[in-house]
């Protein structure tokens, strides 16, 4: 039989793939959204629910940005939210002393900083100052935007069909509501809103809000680019690292990223300055150090972190403020009567508590000195000197730089020690040896093989002395250093709850007039079945929205309304 060469089948085939691979990545497209907010305009001092839809039916992206800006282009406020199938949804606290304006709400992911500056989507959401009443503002909410006799209780929006489980309510019922799609293919995810009528009148003109799409300028068009940006997978810190005493940048492949909450390291390495490291599940707000461990170049150098939208061209909005109407006055009158009932009945002893973050404590140690015992001693230098026998020491300069001993090996350290205290490492010597002696309640050594692998590897040329004082001695020097930085993961915001929010539960509250009853983020709309949704009225009689808003499987966006009401009988 005749032997058949493999190459030529085998060639072929791996230059088709290859073909198929390098068009695929031609063909790849830059996230597109859409987002679905609460409501149309905001006061400060209230909160703006979103959710952020991908309208890509394959979604890569697990972490999405949104950020919200001023008309003159200042982040105000910047989220990094996980992605959940092809939606993400968040919140956002807007301060009490924000006043009347336009702010533009952008979205963003790291992928689509492949496709140009302008590669983002951004909404114009009107604000309006609740604290500076306009001449004139009463209650009287003005004329009806929608006549209450023309709504009935039940209204069928296009492809959904939203059914109650009862023609008539009351105050403080609890409202059972189903959702079937009308078209038996149709599967999705929804959000949902529920606003009172009577308080937030439908105004035009404020919903409109213009809405900029993601624009793309792809530099993915040659065939074999590899892309700058990859999808980001866990919420990625990018900086700048410097030298301290120049602006000189610095190339190292051992720049250390130390988590001080959960005491992880992550390595990654600088390239003419500019470093970008994935920080898996990092959620809220913490600090953040970023160590050199060259031995020849700053150990503690200058970083500056690099914000997602510092890649981005945005446009700044000078728009005039958003309009003032009776119906915005009227609720802005109420909105003022609320929060001066939230000072009558909050307890604020109770919501003046913080709660510090839960911070992973040190690992056992080869060494431990309770320093209760040695208190006649003057300094820390005398300790080193008459009490840690497992320790060299030399004059190096103005002062005695420490040579930790491995016992186990039987050797002394080449480099002196890294510094643990308050939570953060320093490699400078001399300012922890002029720590005050009476602020000292212990020390540990770390100096074998098995106690500093639970540090950053290449610190077993250093070993570790670590320091524990009760009124945290260093942590605002720390925080002051230029190697860290306060870093924000994943946003931790509050849930919507389904009840008054600005009162004190336990407490009299009196009357629940929310004009906001109820905001669903995602709800699970399965094919063929109904979707079933409750939530409580608030006290207040009259006329009351559903909105509904989603995107189908085929990246549709999906709208929908309904109405009930409630009366007193």
């Amino acid at each position: 039989m005749k032997k058949i060469n493999l190459r030529y089948f085998i060639l072929p085939v791996l230059a088709f793939c290859t073909a198929l691979a390098l068009n695929a990545q031609n063909r790849r497209e830059p996230d597109e959204f859409h987002v679905h907010f609460n409501k149309t305009f905001y006061a400060s001092g209230e909160t703006a629910w979103f959710t952020i839809y991908f309208l890509n039916r394959d979604v890569e992206s697990a972490v999405v940005h949104a950020g919200l800006f001023d008309h003159t282009g200042n982040l105000l406020i910047d989220r990094k939210l996980p992605v959940m199938g092809n939606i993400a949804s968040g919140s956002i606290d807007i301060p009490i002393e924000w006043q009347d304006g336009w702010y533009g709400f952008r979205v963003v992911t790291r992928w689509n900083l492949n496709f140009g500056s302008g590669a983002y989507y951004e909404k114009l959401l009107a604000v309006y100052n609740s604290s500076a009443p306009e001449p004139g503002t009463f209650r009287d909410p003005g004329r009806w935007t929608i006549n209450p006799d023309t709504i009935s209780s039940e209204v069928n929006t296009t492809g959904l069909e939203i059914s109650f489980d009862k023609k008539d309510y009351r105050p403080g019922d609890t409202i059972i509501l189903s959702i079937q799609a009308v078209d038996e293919d149709l599967s999705c995810r929804l959000s949902l809103s529920v606003l009172d009528l009577t308080q937030y009148a439908v105004i035009s003109g404020i919903s409109a809000g213009n809405i900029k799409p993601v624009t793309t300028q792809s530099r993915l068009l040659s065939t074999g680019y590899s892309p700058a940006f990859n999808t980001e997978k866990h919420p990625v810190l990018e900086g700048v690292i410097m030298k301290l005493d120049s602006p000189d940048l610095i190339s190292s492949n051992v720049i250390s990223i130390y988590l001080a909450r959960s005491r992880d390291f992550v390595r990654t390495r600088a390239v003419r300055g500019k470093f970008s490291v994935e920080l898996p599940g990092f959620q809220g707000e913490g600090i953040i150090q970023v160590l050199n461990l060259n031995p020849f170049q700053d150990q503690e150098p200058l970083i500056r972190e690099v914000k997602i939208w510092e890649h981005l061209d945005g446009e700044n909005q000078h728009l005039q403020p958003p309009a003032h109407t009776r119906e915005i006055d009227a609720y802005l009158y109420n909105l003022r009567l609320r929060m001066k009932l939230n000072e009558i009945f909050a307890d604020k002893k109770e919501s003046a508590m913080i709660k510090e973050a839960v911070i992973r404590p040190l690992p056992p140690s080869d060494k431990h000195y309770d320093m209760t015992g040695f208190k006649d001693l003057k300094d820390l230098e005398e300790f080193v000197k008459v009490i840690m026998l497992t320790a060299n020491y030399a004059l190096e300069g103005d002062h005695t730089s420490i040579r930790l001993q491995n016992e186990q090996k039987q050797y002394y350290f080449m480099r002196h020690p890294w510094y643990f205290s308050d939570g953060l490492l320093s490699y400078q010597e001399g300012e922890f040896l002029s720590t005050p002696f009476t602020s000292i309640t212990t020390i540990d050594l770390y100096t074998t093989s098995e106690t500093l692998t639970r540090w950053d590897p290449l610190m077993i040329q250093s070993g570790i002395v670590a320091l524990t004082t009760p009124n945290r001695y260093w942590e605002n020097k720390f925080l002051a250093k230029k190697n860290v930085i306060r870093y924000e993961g994943f946003s931790t915001g509050p849930e919507f709850v389904n009840s008054q929010p600005e009162l004190q539960a336990g407490l009299e509250p009196g009357p629940d007039l929310r004009p906001v009853v109820y905001w669903a983020p995602s709800v699970a709309f399965r094919q063929g079945e109904k979707t079933i949704v409750k939530f409580v009225t608030t006290d207040n009689p009259g006329i009351f929205r559903i909105e509904v808003e989603g995107i189908s499987s085929d990246g549709e966006i999906i709208r929908g309304m309904a109405f009930y009401k409630t009366r007193v009988r």
